[in-house]
């Protein structure tokens, strides 16, 4: 089995994913981080947003298909960051086709593991962009992303789960909701955050749970998205992506 791939065992801690190698380890200088980055991913746009460029883990690199026995120390551990999620490609595309809906706005983008969400925003007319994790490694990812962009983003590594939100105007997550117990507590916030106001917008494939019933029930679909034959390799076969909003 692929030790990069996303199919890997994942747990969760402040409503984040991580596995278990990236907790234990912190390298607090990012420009270490930024060294792994660039060591072990690939430039590409062969994804379903080709006006963005990612460092990501490929079919062409060599971590790719590195086995897990072979890399039980490996400084990257799993990196989630490292693969462009199909919930995030399809809202990622929906922002870039319709820019109104970030234009002139302040943008969260929580879970935000590369910054494609909050790079396809500003990108798209966004008066800011916040990429939110508390995984330096992703924060690093975030940065790198967005010099290759060539957009100002910004970062935080704060827990917002349950937090008002009261900078954004706008919450974008993408392929967070598939947990039934991280669900339940993402859900709670976006309602409530919803009922403050704020425009929420959702990408995800449809791979398990998304959420509490009152969730659900507020969910409406924006667009679907057919998948490219990499995506749909690496997330356990899926042909679509949808974008939804809460009602």
């Amino acid at each position: 089995m692929n030790l990069f791939k996303p199919h890997r065992l994942w747990f969760y801690r402040g409503g984040i994913m991580f596995s278990e190698r990236n907790v234990s380890r912190r390298i607090h200088s990012y420009s270490n981080y930024r060294e792994l980055i660039e060591s072990y991913t690939t430039i590409s746009d062969k994804h379903l947003t080709p006006e963005i460029k990612l460092r990501l883990i490929t079919p062409e690199c060599q971590a790719w298909n590195e086995p897990v026995e072979s890399n039980s120390q490996h400084p990257l551990g799993e990196p989630f960051w490292a693969f462009y999620w199909p919930g995030g490609q399809a809202l990622s595309r929906y922002i870039l086709d319709n820019p109104s809906v970030t234009r002139g706005k302040h943008v969260l983008d929580f879970g935000s593991g590369s910054g494609a969400l909050s790079i396809a925003a500003l990108k798209s007319g966004a008066k800011s962009a916040v990429a939110n994790d508390i995984d330096h490694l992703a924060i690093a990812a975030s940065q790198l992303n967005a010099q290759i962009n060539a957009v100002e983003l910004k970062f935080s590594e704060e827990n917002l789960i349950g937090n008002e939100c009261m900078d954004y105007d706008l919450i974008l997550v993408g392929d967070m909701l598939y947990d039934t117990t991280l669900s339940d507590s993402i859900a709670t916030w976006l309602l409530n955050l919803r009922s403050a106001n704020k425009t929420v917008l959702v990408g995800d494939p449809g791979r398990g749970p998304v959420g509490t019933s009152s969730l659900l029930a507020q969910l409406c679909r924006l667009a679907k998205y057919e998948l490219d034959s990499v995506t749909k390799k690496d997330n356990y076969g899926f042909h679509q992506a949808h974008v939804f909003t809460l009602l």
